[in-house]
């Protein structure tokens, strides 16, 4: 609710075990929709609900971290 006690809508949010190939595949494929932008010509691609995509590491936080920072200096070296 805001301050003046009116309520607000919220988008329905929806959790993914990403490690289930099921809900794998029903995550990437998502429910998106094309829209028009009020008053422009432009298109826009919109998901009507929140995705949240959970699984559970193999290698380690510490590691994982490590590989991402990694990754990026990597690509920056790139630039």
């Amino acid at each position: 609710k805001t301050e003046n006690n009116q309520q607000v809508k919220k988008i329905p949010s929806y959790v993914y075990d990403l490690d289930d190939e099921m809900q794998f595949a029903q995550f990437v494929s998502g429910d998106s929709q094309m829209l028009q932008v009020y008053g422009s010509d432009t298109i826009v691609t919109y998901h009507p609900y929140k995705r949240l995509g959970i699984m559970l590491s193999r290698i380690g936080t510490s590691e994982a971290i490590a590989l991402g920072a990694y990754a990026y200096a990597l690509q920056q070296l790139d630039r």
